[in-house]
């Protein structure tokens, strides 16, 4: 290692530990595990500690300008590998289920902030895992409340950046329509109304590189916003 740093070689995505590709005893994975513990537990707080950690592991590879991308990919396989995204998605029920609306707050703005590092499998794994749907529950029940509806459509416009996919799969499950509809509910909110707009956004941006062309079309209503 130091042979190959004195060369001027970038070692930042390089495994250096003896356990090599095994993530159990990552922190990252660790987190995961805690949040899966606490969801099968039905413990609220267990949920909101654990997904916190999750978005601050994610906020910390993407916190030095010089090793953010390399970090942020580093991350992302080991949050992958984890089955983060599924966990995540699967914990919005339980959240919802809670007195309190801390925690399914809490667990949405991780899920955008994992979804946020830019791996196209995280963005697969949310999609499998039923994450669409499942930010389209959080809108029906809760579209009312700013603070849910942002962190809902943070989470979708993420999942929605350069992936064509997921693109599709949050029209069919009605995030377009709801996004105009948050939008027009919450004009005097500015964290809600940005995630709207970022949803509106990301559907409408034919970014996706691996696709020749778009596929859906938001309808007239929306597009007119």
């Amino acid at each position: 290692m130091e042979e190959f740093t004195a060369q001027g070689v970038d070692l930042s995505n390089i495994i250096k530990t003896l356990s090599g590709g095994d993530i159990g005893a990552h922190p990252a994975a660790l987190a995961v595990a805690a949040l899966t513990s606490a969801q099968e537990a039905g413990d609220a707080d267990g949920m909101v500690a654990a997904a916190a950690d999750i978005a601050a592991a994610v906020a910390a590879a993407r916190s030095s300008a010089a090793t953010a991308a390399a970090d942020s990919e580093a991350l992302a396989v080991v949050l992958h590998k984890a089955e983060a995204a599924q966990a995540l998605v699967g914990c919005l029920p339980a959240c919802d289920a809670a007195p309190a609306h801390a925690a399914l707050a809490q667990v949405l703005r991780a899920l955008a902030a994992l979804l946020g590092c830019g791996s196209r499998e995280l963005q697969t794994d949310f999609l499998q895992g039923g994450g669409a749907a499942a930010v389209q529950l959080v809108l029906d029940s809760h579209a009312s409340d700013a603070t849910l509806a942002a962190a809902a459509l943070q989470a979708a416009a993420a999942s929605a950046v350069r992936n064509e996919a997921s693109k599709a799969a949050l029209m069919a499950a009605g995030v377009g329509i709801s996004s105009l509809g948050v939008m027009q509910q919450h004009l005097d909110q500015p964290e809600a109304l940005e995630a709207a707009c970022a949803v509106l956004c990301a559907l409408t941006n034919p970014d996706d590189d691996t696709l020749p062309s778009s596929r859906w079309v938001l309808p007239a209503c929306c597009a007119a916003a």
